[in-house]
């Protein structure tokens, strides 16, 4: 990938793509992406079930961390990133011409190109809990990303699933190293700016869109956590857009 991507991960934290950038994403991750030129690169997507069909779902959720972190983009050298382009290709010949055994042979490929961009970029295990703490933790961010209208409270996320806060807390900040007040806040933001990109919609109209009963809430919630208010947001973004 070349330099010609601005985005935002589930901190906050910005960063831009430069030549030989690797990134994991998954739906543990709240990502948010600017565009600056035209883009080059490849690019894999493959659901969970395609894996734990040969792969335990506990161990991959170990061996390959980068899926359920913040870390989940590198910057590699020209050597280390040609070894996974050379075994990206086989992986989309054999998607292309798609022959016997070409599923298992995918999955085979995958499970290489998972470990050696594991080996480069040196990642440790980071997930190391028990089954139900993971699928708790799924449940959390399937909540997040798909509610509607979006969830802004971590005892509203609680009573859905029918566990304490205290215990979402432990678990969610076990496994990602972030509170689910800030995983749910970061949300909020990227919907947020979303709509300040997207839509039509005042910025009232957005803060009663992502339950803010005042606008003045709703501009002291953006600028806390972006350091700009709405207003200045959109004006900068239409500064760039000309």
């Amino acid at each position: 990938m070349c330099e010609s991507l601005d985005f935002v991960i589930n901190n906050g934290e910005r960063l831009s793509s430069r030549l030989y950038t690797l990134s994991f994403i998954s739906p543990f991750h709240l990502m948010s992406f600017e565009q600056k030129s035209e883009l080059s690169g490849q690019s894999v997507q493959f659901s969970e079930s395609f894996m734990h069909y040969a792969y335990e779902c506990n161990q991959f959720h170990k061996d390959f961390p980068f899926f359920w972190t913040n870390k989940n983009v590198f910057f590699l050298a020209e050597e280390d990133a040609g070894l996974l382009i050379q075994l990206f290709e086989k992986i989309m010949y054999e998607y292309t011409c798609s022959s016997l055994f070409s599923d298992n042979i995918i999955r085979d490929y995958l499970h290489i190109f998972l470990l050696e961009a594991k080996r480069i970029i040196g990642a440790k295990s980071g997930v190391v809990d028990s089954s139900s703490d993971y699928a708790l933790l799924q449940q959390f961010f399937s909540l997040i990303n798909q509610s509607n209208p979006i969830i802004r409270s971590v005892e509203h996320a609680a009573g859905i699933l029918c566990v304490t806060q205290a215990q979402l807390w432990l678990i969610v900040k076990k496994l990602t190293g972030q509170t689910p007040s800030a995983i749910i806040n970061q949300r909020v933001i990227l919907e947020a700016q979303s709509l300040l990109l997207n839509s039509d919609l005042t910025i009232s109209e957005i803060g009663f869109h992502l339950n803010f009963r005042e606008k003045s809430h709703f501009t002291r919630f953006f600028k806390n956590l972006t350091g700009f208010s709405p207003l200045a947001y959109s004006r900068q973004l239409d500064s760039k857009n000309r």
